[in-house]
């Protein structure tokens, strides 16, 4: 397929054109969505964002349009309507941690991929156990992100996660940043803490009627009824969010 570049104007460099070559302040902070400003030689200022942003001042979202679906712009590729993972990631959206990448298995252990999540696992010889080949399922910790490694009946184990992290690893972020929002349509800003990664808003007027807010994009044509819809009521409308839809900020 093919592969494009950006190319910078005078004033930015970098893959994205995320790095500002004129000098910019840190104080006040101009990185948006938790991102940190950090000072480089020569004074020029460059903005670190969390992975659901990226961009000069982390003020767009990371996922792109992919087919039916989205793809981490960073750490995949869209090809032919798929999502090729670059080296370390994993999943449909290449936003999970590769388990063969992060978790080496032991003890002669063999890594198998696999298409559901934890996208992998050690197939170990008789004599070894656990999720490494290890024996001790919890030696090393396999749990990501300060996440806790409770030990179970037949060398098995669970991940107890922190800080809004989940999966089977804590290898994922369940919540968008505190401190940023969304624009939706008629409504006004809406706290993005208050929705859910890989959902898109849905927006029922007083009258039922449904529309869909002009920052949704990639909709998933499956919709049979089975997801779990969180309600996020405003004053005069009622957002639901389903595990098939997406956010996209602008």
């Amino acid at each position: 397929g093919f592969q494009g570049y950006c190319r910078c104007s005078g004033e930015y460099r970098g893959l994205y054109c995320e790095i500002s070559v004129r000098a910019v302040s840190c104080n006040p902070t101009p990185c948006k969505n938790g991102g940190t400003c950090v000072l480089l030689e020569n004074n020029q200022a460059q903005c670190l964002c969390t992975p659901v942003f990226r961009g000069l001042t982390c003020n767009q979202f990371s996922y792109v349009p992919c087919g039916d679906a989205t793809c981490h712009g960073t750490q995949g590729h869209c090809v032919a309507n798929s999502c090729i993972c670059k080296t370390g990631f994993a999943g449909p959206r290449c936003d999970s941690t590769d388990f063969c990448a992060t978790f080496p298995c032991l003890n002669g252990g063999t890594c198998v991929r696999t298409n559901e999540e934890p996208y992998g696992g050690c197939s170990c010889p008789a004599e070894f156990s656990g999720p490494t080949c290890s024996n001790d399922p919890c030696s090393p910790s396999p749990c990501l992100n300060g996440g806790y490694c409770v030990r179970k009946a037949d060398n098995q184990f669970y991940c107890q996660c922190r800080n809004r992290n989940k999966g089977v690893y804590c290898e994922q972020v369940e919540c968008f940043p505190s401190d940023a929002t969304v624009d939706v349509l008629n409504i006004g800003k809406v706290p993005l803490s208050s929705l859910q990664i890989g959902s898109q808003v849905r927006i029922i007027n007083e009258e039922d009627q449904v529309s869909y807010s002009p920052i949704i994009a990639f909709l998933h044509r499956e919709l049979d009824g089975q997801a779990l819809y969180k309600r996020v009521r405003t004053r005069s409308s009622t957002i639901e969010l389903s595990s098939r839809h997406l956010i996209n900020q602008r």
